[in-house]
């Protein structure tokens, strides 16, 4: 594992020196934890329309945060 990061890494590293913009809209579903990584989504999807739900990553599907991301997915996708 560790050989493949130290391959993989410097690759990986590149694709945001230079990043290709995606002409085409885009939605986001995150969460609060991810909020920071907003700008960088922006330089890759300047369409994108980003979506904050409650919980986690790891708790979008519980019980209290599954209608949030019900209600969101909606309004996200009412346009398609």
């Amino acid at each position: 594992m560790r050989l493949l990061i130290e391959i993989a890494a410097p690759w990986i590293a590149s694709l945001d020196q230079k990043p290709v913009a995606l002409m085409t809209p885009a939605i986001l579903l995150r969460t609060a934890l991810t909020d920071g990584d907003d700008n960088v989504w922006r330089s890759r999807c300047p369409n994108i329309k980003i979506f904050e739900i409650p919980g986690q990553h790891h708790t979008l599907f519980e019980p209290e945060n599954v209608g949030a991301l019900r209600k969101a997915f909606l309004a996200a996708t009412c346009d398609w």
